[in-house]
């Protein structure tokens, strides 16, 4: 490691440094410099320092573990042995360079602009940064490389503040430093890549073809200006991959150049992550558009984007992206296979991204519910069952306006599968009332058909074939003074008592009445409520038969039916109390 060290202090090139055999020695120093006690000697802590801050300068934007683990020995022997201490590091320490030349104070903003996490240390870097510049020569080696590293800094203020100045002075210091950099400069390839980059987020801004053009053209001269063994080439060919999936043509080469990335950039490095789930993702996109005919990509694009899982933090705004293409990848093998688990892995995945999003994001809410819909009708247990029927209410209760029909579509899909189970008959009735209000003729038909099929009431075929038509009757909202004839009616329908097939007759009118009043047919209300008042008891009952009073499940849908009213009324009332048509006309 020692030499190593010492071949790079006198060529300026770290890049040996990266390969997994140069993290292997390091990997051996450590575990022969510890002690029994768990302490190092200061000798081999100062090695192991300057080994990781070497790592650091040579990575350009992508060291951050390796500055963290720099700082951290650094500040250790910083009082004990100060001359081990690069000006740089006491620098960044005591966060005031030693040397005001244009060397010191643009290693602290780079080093400052690695550590940020807030605007405040973004500004400073980036204030450090153009103060290096001023005292900067035309013509010095070094300018390339420090108008790209100032545009990186205020391309990534803008990811933060989102200030579109900054991203447009971005492209201008990235354009120059190129110009100030012509083939064969040292500082030609951060330039090329950078100005890439930011390029394409102005594409992503804009929507301008000719920024993404450009941005491919520089992140492929990128590709070529590094050799096959380079410790950078596997970040470069992602960002070449990452330009061709923006630009939507061309996949199998992006896919190409993903996997060559995936195959070159250690594991331990922190891209490494990003580029297995914008790899996977790649071959879910690829499996899609080909019709799902090639099974192994979405199986490989699954298996790449469970490895990524571990390596993108929760936090890193590339978790999204990747917790989205794992839900979708889910759907589609569950499409294929069936299986409960991979419904279960859609909703975790979903779910996360709705918490992330502050549970701002309900778009997603319909997506949610389709997987607890489907993983209801594929649960045997009943009781399972019943509970995510349950949940699924409770997500179209925080539902927002727009969502709100297809949610209730979603649960009364997944109710008429309930009451195959259950043969309830309040399932199915609040699946059609819940169909309705979705507009969905399909299901809607064929719960109606289901009903029919156990009440024999005409009504509910009667509908059935109206859709089936195209032509749903109605007549009108149902006046206040039916609704108010109806509710009495119902009140004395409790105090009836009738012979037990008299009430078999009474439940289908009841039927009937429910379903009129939930698809606002007027017409039909008067006639189920004028049928209604002809089945009351008469006062002489046969011999041999007891009348009896309401059966509960009639009670029940009395209850159901009087709450439906009352909340029709409400609906027909306006702010000021007076019901709708009873309003004062104007004079």
């Amino acid at each position: 490691m020692i030499v190593r060290i010492r071949e790079v202090m006198r060529t300026g090139d770290a890049s040996s440094l990266l390969t997994p055999q140069a993290r292997a020695d390091r990997d051996a120093l450590w575990a022969e410099s510890v002690g029994p006690d768990g302490s190092v000697g200061f000798t081999e802590l100062g090695t192991l320092a300057l080994y990781h801050w070497l790592c650091y300068t040579a990575q350009q934007y992508g060291g951050e573990a390796d500055l963290r683990l720099a700082l951290e020995m650094y500040e250790v022997l910083l009082p004990v042995e100060p001359e081990a201490v690069p000006p740089e590091v006491r620098a960044l320490l005591s966060g005031v360079p030693e040397r005001r030349d244009s060397v010191g104070t643009a290693n602290l903003a780079v080093a400052l602009f690695q550590q940020a996490n807030d605007l405040a240390g973004i500004d400073k870097a980036i204030a450090l940064m153009r103060e290096a510049l001023v005292s900067t020569a035309d013509d010095a080696q070094e300018r390339p490389e420090r108008l790209a590293k100032l545009g990186v800094m205020l391309r990534h203020r803008y990811e933060v503040t989102r200030r579109t100045g900054d991203l447009t002075e971005a492209v201008d210091l990235g354009r120059q430093a190129v110009a100030d950099a012509p083939p064969g400069h040292p500082g030609r390839m951060a330039g090329v890549t950078n100005l890439a980059l930011t390029l394409r987020f102005r594409y992503e801004l804009a929507g301008n073809p000719a920024d993404l053009a450009e941005a491919t053209e520089l992140a492929s001269e990128a590709v070529e200006l590094l050799p096959h063994d380079h410790p950078e080439r596997g970040n470069a060919l992602y960002n070449l991959a990452v330009m061709l999936r923006s630009a939507g043509d061309r996949p199998d080469a992006a896919i190409d150049l993903l996997t060559q990335a995936a195959a070159t950039i250690p594991p331990v490095h922190a891209a490494f992550g990003s580029v297995l789930a914008t790899l996977g993702g790649a071959l879910l996109e690829r499996y899609v558009h080909a019709g799902a005919r090639d099974r192994s990509d979405l199986d490989a694009g699954l298996t790449r984007l469970e490895a990524a899982r571990p390596k993108v933090p929760k936090e890193s705004p590339q978790r999204p992206h990747l917790v989205a293409s794992l839900a979708v990848g889910y759907n589609l093998r569950f499409d294929l296979d069936g299986l409960v688990q991979d419904l279960d892995q859609e909703f975790t995945h979903l779910w996360e991204l709705y918490e992330r999003s502050g549970e701002q994001d309900k778009t997603l809410l319909p997506r949610i519910a389709l997987a607890m819909r489907n993983r209801a009708t594929h649960t045997p247990d009943i009781t399972e069952r019943g509970q995510y029927v349950d949940a699924l209410r409770s997500i179209g209760g925080f539902s927002g306006p727009e969502q709100k029909a297809v949610i209730a579509g979603h649960i009364g899909a997944a109710l008429i599968d309930f009451y195959g189970v259950t043969d309830d008959l309040s399932h199915l009735d609040e699946a059609i009332t819940l169909l309705r209000d979705a507009g969905a003729p399909d299901p809607l038909i064929a719960a109606l058909r289901l009903r029919h099929a156990r009440t024999r009431q005409a009504y509910d075929l009667e509908e059935a074939v109206r859709l089936e038509a195209g032509a749903v009757r109605r007549s009108g909202p149902v006046p206040p003074h039916a609704l108010t004839t109806i509710r009495k009616l119902l009140s004395d329908l409790t105090d009836w008592t009738l012979l037990p097939g008299s009430w078999t007759e009474i439940d289908g009118e009841l039927t009937i009445l429910q379903s009129a009043l939930d698809l606002g047919d007027s017409d039909a209300v008067d006639a189920a409520a004028v049928r209604l008042a002809h089945m009351a008891p008469l006062r002489v009952g046969r011999l041999g038969e007891e009348p009896l009073p309401p059966p509960p499940p009639i009670r029940e849908r009395i209850n159901r039916l009087v709450h439906a009213l009352d909340a029709a009324g409400d609906a027909d009332r306006d702010t000021d109390g007076n019901t709708a048509g009873d309003a004062d006309e104007p004079e």
